[in-house]
């Protein structure tokens, strides 16, 4: 019965701690459990346990390769799990979780003769160029499919023309998340969707109940509370003014935010991994905003409890913004020079995404939030996505 069984190799940058990238495998498994007949493993680059934030085990990519090579059938679906993944370098990927590759890294000039050499696959042991873009020449299947689930990219146009149209012709589905991605893709080939992330629907999977189970007792202390979230690389960076300067600045306008509204201010990071590191900032604004706290969550549903309740969000963080969505809550980007943001959010809530500067505009704003529309909005793009999953896992979706 195990052969004739769907399976499912989920391959996503889940191997360290970043709230949305470790939502991915975590909602689609939700779905995959539902069915008998699918077999769902988990993959990325190295082998990690986020167990106990909430995540879920993942195996290394050598053992993806080993595992998929037994396995190369119809029934066999590669599922590239979302995020801002196309043409991500396995240099960009390890610095996320490894200090000893970028301490390496930091040494421009041998690094830059290596990067000549493509001495980066004897680095790394892989001959897939890009990890979670692989074409089935590397992966060396003919039967199994390539799926994409609601992707994104930034450098799409620096990769050459020749990867790009192999990297197409070997995608059985690619769904992407914004049109930024979209119209770059769609230039190429015909047969791009266009989904809403995934983290859409954490609402009907993470209820009141199935939180409340999972956090630790009393870990919100003021019925009202204005959600703050800011990566360490989202401070906006002006020359003119140093990174202090503009932490300072928005300190003064989120204390006086909280003021306006009557709200707490609770600073909570999302995105723990290397070069994201919110505790960083969000502590340094726990010293300067006098109604404020900082909690460090011990796991995802900590961070999705804490989302769910706010009276409103306000952050640099993707999946912040889009998580609040999911559990009605009024979202307020911060930061435009983030373009995966300004992209997603255009695409599908028509929603700006604010500078510092603008911030004293939210209270206003948070007056005039339309409920009823962001509902509306909310349950078509719950209704796609679970769609989507539905087609994927019965193959209805894949030519």
């Amino acid at each position: 019965m195990i052969g004739n069984k769907k399976k499912v190799f989920f391959l996503s940058a889940s191997d360290r701690i970043n709230y949305g990238d470790n939502l991915f495998p975590v909602i689609f498994k939700f779905y995959v459990d539902k069915r008998n007949e699918v077999i769902f493993q988990n993959y990325s680059l190295r082998n990690s346990n986020y167990e106990n934030y909430g995540g879920l085990k993942t195996k290394s990519y050598k053992l993806f390769l080993k595992d998929l090579a037994g396995n190369d059938f119809d029934n066999t679906i590669v599922l590239i799990g979302g995020g801002e993944v196309l043409y991500s370098t396995w240099q960009i990927l390890y610095s996320y979780f490894s200090k000893t590759f970028n301490f390496f890294k930091r040494q421009k000039v041998l690094y830059k003769i290596l990067t000549k050499l493509h001495l980066e696959n004897v680095l790394f042991g892989q001959k897939v160029r890009y990890p979670l873009n692989p074409t089935k020449q590397e992966l060396n299947i003919k039967s199994a499919k390539i799926v994409y689930n609601a992707v994104s990219g930034v450098s799409l146009k620096k990769v050459s023309l020749k990867y790009r149209q192999e990297f197409l012709k070997s995608a059985d589905i690619i769904s992407v998340r914004d049109k930024r991605t979209f119209n770059h893709l769609k230039e190429e080939q015909n047969n791009i969707l266009l989904m809403p992330d995934s983290a859409i629907v954490l609402s009907l999977i993470f209820g009141e109940n199935f939180l409340n189970a999972r956090i630790r007792n009393n870990i919100i202390q003021k019925e009202k509370y204005i959600f703050v979230q800011l990566g360490i690389y989202a401070v906006e960076d002006n020359s003119k003014i140093s990174k202090e300067k503009n932490l300072n600045y928005l300190g003064r306008q989120i204390k006086s935010l909280s003021k306006k509204m009557n709200c707490h201010v609770i600073l909570c990071p999302i995105g723990k991994a290397l070069k994201h590191e919110d505790e960083i900032p969000l502590k340094y604004l726990n010293t300067i905003i006098p109604n404020s706290t900082f909690i460090d969550p011990d796991n995802l549903f900590e961070v999705t409890f804490l989302l769910s309740k706010a009276t409103l969000y306000i952050g640099s963080s993707l999946h912040g913004a889009i998580v609040s969505q999911s559990y009605g809550i009024p979202f307020f980007p911060i930061n435009k020079s983030i373009k995966k943001l300004v992209s997603y959010l255009d695409t599908w809530t028509g929603r700006k995404v604010y500078s510092f500067e603008e911030i004293s505009e939210i209270p206003e704003d948070y007056k005039n939030w339309d409920y009823d529309r962001m509902r509306f909005l909310t349950s078509k793009q719950q209704s796609q996505v679970e769609g989507f999953i539905d087609d994927i896992l019965k193959g209805g979706a894949i030519r």
